[in-house]
């Protein structure tokens, strides 16, 4: 069997052909809706590459899915402690901080993302803690942002409801 070599922390891994479809089997089932069964894949897979960031990135992932927040919070944690600057890691963790109402950890991760990456993605998040902040102004001009920086037709509908939301809210509460 041939072997399928993923980047990790500048060496070249190995993964078993066997396992890389392992992976994806994980990957279609989480789009599936059936995170219990990636997350089973995904478990098994770190023991045989324990430091994967590929499999604890999508772990984590699965791990938010099922509101798991502490398990995806500690995977992400560790993930920028070996990648600080990497802005997917930064992004989900915020987007997790978000969930469990961790404000503060929110914002600074995110606006840590933002720093390495303006994505429409980064800028969307962002601009939702903001709007939880009550800090409409930055609301409105990270939203605007997201909607400049998106190519995605269905992406850019969502950024537009979300606009007119923060736009309303805060015309309401100038009056």
């Amino acid at each position: 069997m041939g072997k399928i070599y993923l980047h990790k922390d500048m060496e070249f891994y190995n993964m078993e052909e066997m396992d890389m479809k392992e992976f994806e089997e994980a990957e279609e089932l989480s789009k599936k809706g059936k995170n219990e069964e990636a997350e089973k894949i995904y478990l098994k897979l770190l023991k045989k590459y324990p430091n994967d960031k590929f499999i604890l990135h999508n772990l984590g992932i699965i791990y938010y899915k099922l509101k798991k927040y502490e398990e995806a919070v500690k995977i992400w944690k560790f993930l920028i402690e070996r990648e600080p600057n990497n802005a997917l890691f930064n992004e989900s963790l915020g987007i997790t901080y978000k969930s469990i109402k961790n404000l503060d950890g929110a914002l600074y991760f995110l606006k840590k993302a933002y720093k390495l990456e303006k994505s429409a993605s980064v800028c969307l998040n962002l601009s939702l803690v903001y709007e939880t902040l009550k800090d409409y102004n930055n609301a409105l001009k990270l939203v605007e942002e997201a909607f400049r920086r998106n190519r995605d037709k269905e992406y850019k509908t969502k950024i537009e409801r979300i606009r007119k939301r923060i736009l309303k809210i805060s015309k309401k509460r100038k009056v």
